[in-house]
């Protein structure tokens, strides 16, 4: 399916969510469409269980889709036989319950509290916090950009109960305004406990830990942290990091522990899943009745008007990021710096031809050609190097009247199109005198600036292999290498395949792979400096937000996420690759510029990224609230 148009590709995509959407019930394509591009379709509409026929001959064969309502309307009934009871009692053995005798209970200096907390915060009420037990940080700290803000982000807190506090990847706002907070206390003796969520659990232990260090303590004492099945976080911590499902549990089960809560921090409220916006819910309602709560959101890429609307009185607080820039390439600007010969798109197959076109190659054509194709061949070849007004018509009538194909192609790869657009006509312009063509490629324009959401095209792991293999040659500055792939296939696939090359010393780089599902511990390693070898990371978007590796300086970006996207036909769940949003692109972009001047690989095209969406979409409204928790 490589031969398959991009626009293509597009077009079939906003196709088929209009049929998932229930815009429209069906559609049937044209005859003009090629067999590849037919299975292309086909493919797709099995993926995601529409209904696809073909019918007629070539070259009339017309494909038409439909949503597939009936697919499970089929009902089966269980019915009661006396003879099955009969035969499962006098097959199974039946036990009698036992009380099973009680553990001896364990001495522990913490209150005792009969209730198993599984999942939510440990209690504690509000203490006054330590004081910094270390300053070997305090230079590192002022120079962040953060820092600048300090007393007017303090002044903000005091008259306003939610603020919104948006930067730059880099600023520090993570891990300084948390600690602001506990200083401000600290200074003025008084009591709070705040609590500051993650997006990911990395993420979580990472920070905390940093944290510590920074206020030279030791990990539970006055800052801990707290993820599913793991607790590292004393009972009177005045600063908890944990993931955003642990505390919505808190605030579903006990409104106590809540009451104990001074200051609640929402960290990467751009990321929109179901747990940001469930807690955003219940700490609306939560406001209500509790007045000295103060609810700090923080991003770098949210709709900040989206976010303001939302809560009453909302104060925001905008500090610039990091002096660090990061140069950006897209796939046609990486083409070009690999010296790849490959035709990319219209333009450069224009551009290519206009420079390389022989008439002397075009008059030797092999006798089988059929007539047709041989007229065809020397209009396009006449075009290509008249360009005249009278060659185009006699091109239009050769498609029209006799059949021609319009993708028809030379053997040196000319088609009609190319052959306009090296004289400065796009296909509109050149399809004015053909109305209904002109109408068809106009409507098209119109949805062509759809989001572009699903993605078909498989990663190039050659290309990235070669963007590595250009950075270790070429690139005088050092530094790791961050690679963005949708799932945890992509990570292995990639290793093996980087592995495997030829162009790849495996002695010479380090690697790492940081997943969701990945042990913790192992994941740590990848914050470590490594001298004599170059690291590369391969990583899914669990790198994006938060996480700061230090020595990260290239990142390449497939351009793509594995989302859970709920079928409205078959009613169930599943993974499916697609394209991130703009504000993840910048997100992963910042990676390259968190403490130094860094290059960000785009492995798609400007166009590409025109057409994703500007946020990403929430996970509420993409899958359904019954499979949410």
């Amino acid at each position: 399916m490589d031969n398959i148009h991009p626009l293509f590709k597009a077009e079939v995509d906003r196709i088929l969510q209009r049929i998932l959407n229930g815009i429209i019930n069906s559609y049937a394509f044209s005859s003009m469409l090629t067999k590849p591009q037919r299975m292309f379709v086909h493919d797709q509409c099995v993926r995601l269980g529409l209904k696809s026929r073909s019918y007629g001959i070539e070259p009339n064969r017309v494909l038409t889709i439909c949503g597939n309502n009936k697919l499970f309307e089929k009902k089966f009934e269980l019915g009661y036989d006396e003879r099955i009871n009969n035969l499962i009692n006098s097959s199974c053995m039946v036990y009698k319950q036992e009380q099973l005798p009680a553990p001896n209970e364990r001495l522990t200096s913490g209150p005792k509290n009969s209730n198993q907390r599984y999942g939510r915060l440990c209690g504690g009420k509000p203490t006054v916090p330590r004081a910094a037990g270390s300053n070997q940080f305090m230079e590192f700290r002022q120079q962040l950009p953060v820092w600048r803000e300090k007393e007017r982000f303090l002044e903000m807190l005091k008259s306003n109960s939610v603020i919104i506090v948006t930067s730059e990847t880099g600023s520090g706002k993570t891990t300084q305004i948390p600690q602001f907070i506990l200083e401000n206390a600290s200074n003025r003796c008084m009591t709070c406990k705040v609590i500051c969520t993650q997006p990911r659990r990395l993420s979580t232990v990472a920070v905390a830990e940093r944290v510590a260090a920074e206020r030279g303590e030791r990990l539970g004492y006055s800052v801990g942290y707290q993820v599913k099945l793991e607790t590292k976080a004393g009972f009177n911590c005045a600063l908890i990091y944990c993931t955003n499902g642990v505390l919505l549990r808190t605030l579903m089960d006990n409104k106590e522990d809540v009451s104990n809560i001074t200051h609640i921090i929402i960290d990467e409220i751009h990321e929109r899943d179901k747990y940001t916006d469930f807690l955003l819910i219940a700490l609306k309602r939560h406001l209500r009745y509790n007045k000295a709560l103060k609810i700090i959101l923080m991003s770098a890429t949210a709709n900040i008007a989206l976010f303001g609307n939302y809560f009453d009185s909302v104060q925001v607080l905008h500090i610039t990021g990091r002096p660090f820039d990061v140069e950006t390439y897209y796939k046609d600007n990486i083409l070009m710096m690999l010296n790849n010969q490959e035709v990319v798109g219209s333009s450069t197959a224009a551009c290519n031809i206009e420079n390389n076109v022989n008439i002397t190659h075009f008059s030797e054509i092999p006798s089988e050609l059929d007539e047709i194709q041989r007229d065809m061949n020397e209009t396009i070849m006449e075009c290509l190097r008249y360009g005249s007004e009278d060659s185009f018509n006699q091109l239009l009538m050769l498609i029209i009247s006799e059949q021609g194909n319009v993708n028809h192609q030379t053997p040196r790869g000319c088609s009609p199109l190319i052959a306009a657009t090296i004289h400065g006509q796009n296909a509109l312009q050149w399809s004015v005198n053909n109305r209904e063509v002109f109408e068809l490629l106009f409507n098209y324009q119109k949805n062509d600036n759809d989001p572009l959401t699903t993605c078909s095209e498989p990663v190039d792991y050659d290309l990235i292999i070669r963007i590595i293999d250009l950075i270790h040659s070429h690139c005088k500055k050092s530094g790791s290498i961050l690679v963005f792939l949708p799932g945890y296939d992509e990570i292995l696939n990639c290793y093996y395949k980087i592995v495997e090359s030829s162009l790849i010393k495996r002695e010479e780089y380090e690697f790492f792979m940081l997943h969701s599902c990945m042990d913790i511990k192992t994941q740590h390693n990848v914050f470590n400096v490594i001298e004599d070898k170059q690291k590369i990371i391969l990583s899914t978007n669990i790198s994006e937000t938060s996480v700061t590796i230090p020595d990260v300086s290239f990142v390449i970006d497939s351009g793509l996420v594995k989302e859970k996207i709920y079928n409205f036909t078959s009613g169930t769940c599943s993974l499916q690759t697609m394209y991130i949003s703009q504000a993840s692109a910048r997100q992963r972009e910042g990676r390259a510029g968190r403490t130094k001047d860094g290059i960000c690989f785009r492995l798609y095209s400007k166009k590409q990224f025109d057409r994703m969406p500007e946020y990403n979409t929430p996970e509420i409204l993409r899958t359904p609230l019954h499979v949410s928790f």
